[in-house]
């Protein structure tokens, strides 16, 4: 038999237990409302939509008339949870003893889930792939523990592996589950139960497949370190190793994925972003191999992806980010609603600011008020930047070659996500300069601009809930200075103190395993406000043009490029020198 998984129940007086019959919380709100006033708990009550839905009550919370029927596993629709039903250390009596019986799967109720299609009970299906087989000399069942397991029970340690091949355990989807079971004989219609006499504090023995018949050839038992569950979208990773249970997040694995298809280990960045896959992936087959812990995983659509099982684990165990970083803060939308923006966003000849030194204020003040400052008529014959450089040292009073200079090759066009550019690499980049080389000249590059705070002001009104919880959720970023050393902050993605936008998909590494979920969700919301037409301005940036970014404001991206070998050069400067030309320019 496979026992049903064993998770923590949500109430405070089931802490420290585990539970193998729990029920969820209820996705409509008028049910989930009604559970939330039966339980009276604030801190319940306080939880995100979105993280209730992740919880479980166990059984002992509900009487026996809650349920369909007595021998039913089944809530009715009008059950609620209640927290004193019965004594805490007299187990499972308001199912009047039901549940201290394991029932075993037999091949009659395999074939019945095949017509059932209950996604619910898709976990008695996980090892049919790759079952773990026992065998009992007297030829009697193996008994079950109890529904209750403590967390505080350390589990024996896993037999000795057999010479046999290395072991995998496999995990099956149902679409993968149908197609064995069409292959699998029928056989007799016969349930059988056994009664479980093992106290509640007794370890609980691996998973396993009763009457299975062993193979002539066999003379060990067949071990595994791990087994695997898919469980609307998760995946629980049983680790016998570690005798800890991992629940991890589909789409968060999906993203993570770092095959050349998926990932850029030149640039070391992502080829794919989260918000370019769809919420609803799921895996058809997952598998860990014991002594490589390599986990395996095929998606719907046919992509293979491999996760080396420790760095996931450090991954969900990754520790808070430290050290936040000052950023000066230039502009205010206070300013932008006094001032008249029809002319802000018009470009400014390079020879006018040359020649007229009154045009440098106008500069400056425009880059200030709107974050975007372009400037025309660029030479082409200005093969040395000559006069790149005499614009920035009259615009900042800072040398050209003191600027950081990088290239951004076509991978940035293949996200459709405009973004904030400044958590790439240090925070002190806050100003960005986009130019085209020389050498492609002749390649014209569609520019996306986004007013980052202007779009949050209208997620505010569109989708308030994902509004409040981007100003409020303390992201963790990492980026690396020249020198290749890494570093970490933590800022709110949108900041209603400084009025800040610091939104890239590749912040989403960067999560706790746990708030994956929840964090991208908002993050889709409000990628699909950064995407309407009505907040964006394209524009076609070529070698005579020069384009200044606030990174704290405008978001960007490259869309629609003519060639697949365009370059764009990206110069950034400290923030400082900004604020030196604006407190220069006051005077």
């Amino acid at each position: 038999m496979h026992n049903r998984p064993f998770r923590k129940c949500a109430l405070p007086q089931c802490s420290g237990l585990r539970f193998n019959l729990v029920h969820k919380f209820p996705r409509r709100k008028e049910r989930l409302q009604q559970w939330l006033d039966a339980i009276g708990s604030p801190r319940l009550s306080n939880l995100p939509v979105e993280r209730l839905n992740l919880l479980w009550i166990c059984c002992r919370h509900f009487r026996v008339e809650d349920y369909v029927n007595p021998q039913s596993k089944t809530l009715n629709v009008a059950a609620v949870p209640s927290l004193n039903l019965q004594q805490l250390n007299a187990l499972d009596k308001c199912r009047q003893g039901d549940v201290e019986k394991a029932t075993v799967l037999t091949d009659e109720e395999i074939i019945w889930l095949q017509e059932s299609k209950s996604r619910g009970q898709l976990e008695l299906l996980k090892l049919k792939a790759n079952p773990r087989q026992t065998t009992s000399p007297s030829g009697q069942q193996q008994q079950q523990s109890n529904s209750v397991s403590s967390t505080t029970i350390t589990p024996s340690p896993p037999p000795p592996p057999s010479t046999s091949p290395t072991s995998t355990t496999a995990a099956i989807s149902l679409a993968e589950a149908e197609r064995i079971l069409k292959q699998t004989p029928c056989f007799p219609k016969s349930i059988t139960t056994s009664t479980a006499t093992t106290p509640t504090s007794s370890i609980i023995p691996p998973p396993t497949i009763h009457n299975v018949p062993p193979s002539p050839t066999d003379s060990t038992e067949d071990t595994t370190d791990f087994t695997l569950f898919l469980d609307d979208g998760y995946i629980e990773i049983n680790d016998y190793k570690r005798a800890r249970t991992y629940e991890l997040n589909s789409l968060w694995l999906r993203s993570l994925c770092h095959c050349s298809k998926c990932y850029d280990v030149e640039h070391d960045v992502p080829k794919i972003n989260v918000f370019e896959l769809s919420p609803e992936v799921q895996p058809i087959m997952a598998n860990v191999s014991d002594e490589t812990t390599k986990l395996e995983i095929v998606w719907e659509d046919g992509h293979t992806s491999t996760y080396d099982l420790n760095k996931i684990y450090e991954k969900m165990q990754r520790k808070n980010a430290t050290n936040p970083l000052h950023n000066y803060i230039l502009w205010s939308v206070r300013e932008m609603k006094e001032k008249d923006t029809c002319d802000a966003f018009q470009p400014i000849p390079c020879y006018d600011l040359l020649m007229d030194t009154n045009k440098i204020p106008t500069a400056l003040q425009r880059l200030q008020q709107t974050g975007v400052l372009v400037i025309t008529s660029l030479p082409k014959s200005d093969a040395d930047s000559l006069l790149r450089r005499t614009l920035i040292s009259k615009l900042f009073n800072h040398v050209w070659d003191n600027l950081t200079s990088e290239r951004r090759r076509n991978f940035c066009a293949n996200h459709t996500t405009p973004y904030t550019n400044c958590t790439f690499e240090s925070m002190d980049k806050g100003l960005q300069m986009l130019t085209v080389p020389y050498h492609n000249e002749n390649i014209k590059i569609k520019l996306c601009l986004v007013d980052g705070f202007n779009a949050a002001k209208q997620l505010q009104q569109l989708n308030k809930i994902s509004y409040d919880f981007l100003t409020q959720y303390i992201l963790d970023y990492s980026f690396k200075d020249n020198r290749g050393y890494s570093h970490k902050t933590k800022h709110h993605v949108i900041n209603l103190k400084d009025e800040r936008i610091m939104f890239a998909p590749y912040h989403l590494g960067d999560l706790k395993a746990q708030d994956f979920d929840l964090v991208a969700t908002h993050s889709r919301n409000f990628n699909e406000i950064l995407k309407r037409s009505e907040n964006q301005w394209h524009l076609e940036l070529d070698s005579e043009m020069l384009i200044i970014l606030d990174n704290f404001r405008i978001c960007w991206c490259l869309s629609e490029p003519h060639a697949d070998a365009a370059e764009l050069s990206c110069f950034y400067m400290e923030r400082r020198h900004f604020l030196s030309s604006l407190h220069q320019l006051q005077k």
